[in-house]
Formats: C-alpha cells, structure tokens, sequence
C-alpha cells in the first residue's frame, strides 16, 4: 500500500535517527528553502513507536488527517455544506494528494496543514469580535511563517495574496480598508524576512533556538501593534482602465500556461504520478479518461476566472484575482519542479471552484460526474497496485511539464534488494545508477535491521528498465 521508500524520505529518517542522539545542528533541511519540520516530527514518531518506515510515514497521514479536519470542521460551522462536499470531492479526485500523504515529504506533509489553519483563520478573522480577532491575526501570520520556513514554495501564497489585493483594489478605484493591507503586508514581510534568513544565514538562530518562542512573541506582538494602528485608517487606490485590466490578467495567466500548463495538466490527469509513486503504468483508457475529466476540471477553473476577472470588482472577485497572481508567480519560483509542487495550486483552485461553482447550472453535474469517475478510477488502478504481484515491475523514466525529467525508479520496492543483500552477505556496493536513492534507503534499512557483512562479497546495483520483475538488476560480485 505504500510506496518504495525514496532517498529523500530515507535522508529525513536518517537525519531524524541523528536528532535523537545528538542536539539540532541545523535549521535548515536538505536545501537552504526547506526546514526540519518533517525531520522533527519523524524524531517524534520515532521516540513514540520505534524506528521504521511506517513510523517514518505515519506523520504525514495524521497531519493530514488533522489538515482535513480543521478544513471540514470550518466549512460545517459556517454552514457552507455544499462546498465542503464539493472540496472533498475535488481532492479525493487527485492521486497527487490521495498518495501524497504516504510520502514522507516535508511538501507532503505540512502544505494542506498550514492551508488549513490560514483558511480557517482568514474566514474567522473577519467574523469574529475584536478580542478573538487577534488570535486569529496572529495565528494566520504563524501558519505561514512556519508553511514557508517548511518549504519556500509556500511563500507564494503570502506573496499573492498581497499583490492579488492590490491588483483587485487597483481595478475597483476603491477606498481599501487598511486591516486588509497591513494583514497581508505583514505576511508578505514575515514570509520575505524567512526566505533571507534560509538564504543566506539561518543556522545561526540554532545556537539560540532555545529563545525562538520569545522571538516569536515578541515580532507577534510587534505586529499586532502595527495591525491595530491602522484599524481605522482608509486607503484611496487609484482606478485603472478596464483594458488594462484585461491585458495584465492575461499575461499573468499566460505566463503559467507557458511555463506550469503542461505540468499542472499533468496532475490534473493523475496517471503519471500513480507511475511515479508505484511504477503503476496505467492503460490507454484510463488515461484517456483521466486526461478529459484534466481538461474539465481546466475548463471549468479557467471560466470561473475569466468570469470574476470580467466582472465588476467586488469582496466576491477578490479571490480569483489572488489565484490569477499566484499563477504568475509560481513561475519566479520555478519553471522546472516536480509533481508535488502542484500541490498548493491544487488546493486553492479546489477551495476557489467549490466557493464559486453555480449550484444551479446545468453543467455543474458534468462537472461532478467527471470527479466521481476521476475517484473511481484513481481508486481501481490504485486496488491493482495493492493486489497484483509487488514483484512485478519496472523502472519507468518520463517527463512531465516544461521538460522535467522524473522516474518511477526512486520509489521502488527495497525488499528486493535488501533480501539480496542480506543472503549474499553484500558489504561492497557498485552502483551503476545515480546511488543517492538506492544508498539513502539501504543506509536506513540497515539502521532499523542491521545484518552480517563479508568483507569479501561484493555487488553491482542497477535499475531494470526493460523486464518486469523486481525492477532492479542484482548482481554478486568478488
């Protein structure tokens, strides 16, 4: 049911195994963008059930499980039944976050988390009274501090947001409400302030980590001051022509066409990262299938934008100018990323789509329907997985969006090799492969269950891309 373990996940249990032994050396993970947020709840699982690749991915389920929670619960309690039915659906029909959450990536793991909590907080923010406002405030500022410190990705969000309200204020010629600037501006300078901080110097902060709640506080509290010094104040934003309205959108949705299309339509169809994570090649049908439900989730998305950006600029439209900006601006993130990258995207167009979509129209049942047969069919190729022959596989690379190349070879089934490893007693490896995905899992394995060595024995590793079979070639080597 779970993928193979990846090197990057390996990396992190390694890592997690070191947090247990020694003090935090670092604040930064395997890059200078990502934190050791996954590493620290992996040390945690560790510390609770033991050392092993569950407990290593058991993390990411139940932040998700709680990530799904938070969203519901919001949804129900502001009596938005129909949307919250509508989201669910909307995310069950994506293997992209059906498999996700058994991967213990930090992405994975924590982007829906911190969706969840700044979603929520948002919406209570704004109907809340004053004296439970600012915990809200405070806790949507800490949700994407910690989302971006996470991953960098995350940040685009804040980013977007701000620009996005700007861009909608700018078309309305409207008199702004200054709270919703300095919410969002604070953000974007939170957000700005972290991305330096991993930049250029953050490990420096581990040799004070003790006084990071006391940081937090006290620019928490800093804030608020501000946020409330602008409570009454209004701000006059010049109007712009409609036409430039139209032509800036435009460019800004082209320019992720240009650069994301073809990688978001790829989650869109789901197949590829079923082949990513289970080596599971998908049949013609179901491909064709899951590339028309792509092309109406991309329709009826796309509408619902143009719609709100055509429209009179309202509190209602505000939305999609923020999506319409986050478009543009994944593409100064990256151009070439993998699948799991998509992941923020998705989510917002599925809180977007659910808000927007007209219960009334006709051609909302043949939108739903498609997503009903989108989880029929991600459902059955995934029940194929788990029930034919787990030695039946093979190395599969492909490409995905603006020429990214992935593979399937990275979450194959170690078992193989490490019942290999184990009989023939292996110490020496050969890799004839790029070894980081194969060395980081055997490295762990040998943590959880280490085994007798020869030093005489040898072996040469290398991935099967022709045969079906375990999908790695084993050969004994003096």
């Amino acid at each position: 049911m779970l993928p193979g373990l990846h090197g990057d996940e390996a990396w992190v249990g390694l890592k997690a195994h070191d947090y247990q032994t020694q003090p935090i050396d670092r604040l930064s993970g395997m890059t200078y963008y990502t934190g050791i947020l996954q590493s620290l709840v992996a040390q945690l699982s560790f510390k609770l059930f033991g050392i092993g690749v569950y407990q290593l991915r058991v993390p990411g389920a139940i932040v998700n499980f709680l990530s799904l929670i938070v969203i519901v619960s919001t949804f129900l309690y502001y009596k938005f039944y129909k949307e919250a039915v509508l989201f669910l659906s909307m995310l069950a029909a994506s293997s992209l976050y059906v498999i996700s959450a058994r991967i213990a990536w930090e992405v994975n793991t924590f982007t829906l988390f911190f969706l969840a909590i700044s979603f929520s907080s948002l919406i209570a923010i704004y109907t809340a009274v004053n004296k439970k406002r600012l915990l809200w405030v405070c806790l949507f500022w800490l949700a994407n501090i910690f989302g971006s410190y996470n991953h960098i990705i995350y940040s685009c969000i804040g980013v977007a947001g701000f620009l996005g309200l700007l861009l909608w204020a700018v078309q309305r010629g409207a008199i702004l409400n200054s709270k919703l600037l300095v919410l969002s501006g604070v953000n974007v300078f939170n957000v700005a302030a972290i991305f330096l901080l991993q930049r250029y110097n953050l490990n420096f902060i581990y040799l004070h980590l003790s006084y990071l709640p006391i940081y937090l506080v006290v620019l928490m509290f800093l804030e608020v001051l501000i946020y409330y010094r602008f409570s009454d104040t209004s701000v006059t934003i010049g109007f712009l022509p409609l036409k430039f309205n139209y032509f800036f959108t435009s460019i800004l949705g082209l320019t992720f066409v240009f650069y994301h299309g073809v990688g978001f339509f790829d989650v869109l169809s789901q197949y590829k990262f079923i082949l990513e994570a289970y080596s599971y090649e998908c049949s013609l049908v179901f491909q064709t299938i899951f590339a028309i439900g792509a092309g109406l989730f991309a329709f009826f998305g796309a509408r619902l934008l143009v719609n709100d950006l055509r429209a009179s600029p309202t509190e209602n439209t505000i939305f999609a100018y923020i999506v319409v900006c986050y478009l543009a601006l994944l593409a100064l993130y990256t151009t070439k990323n993998s699948l799991r990258y998509y992941l923020v995207i998705y989510a917002i167009l599925c809180f977007y789509m659910a808000f927007k979509l007209d219960r009334k129209s006709r051609t909302l049942k043949i939108f739903i329907g498609s997503q009903l047969l989108t989880i029929i069919l991600i459902n059955a190729a995934l029940l194929d997985v788990f029930t034919h022959d787990p030695i039946a596989v093979r190395a599969v690379d492909f490409r995905i969006g603006n020429g990214q190349e992935e593979t399937s070879s990275a979450f194959l089934p170690k078992k193989p090799i490490l019942d290999f490893l184990k009989n023939n007693h292996i110490s020496k490896i050969n890799y004839m492969c790029y070894p980081y995905f194969v060395e980081q899992p055997i490295k762990f394995y040998k943590l959880v269950s280490p085994w007798s060595e020869s030093k005489n024995d040898s072996a040469l590793i290398d991935y099967d891309y022709l045969k079906y079979g375990s999908g790695f070639l084993l050969i004994k080597s003096k």
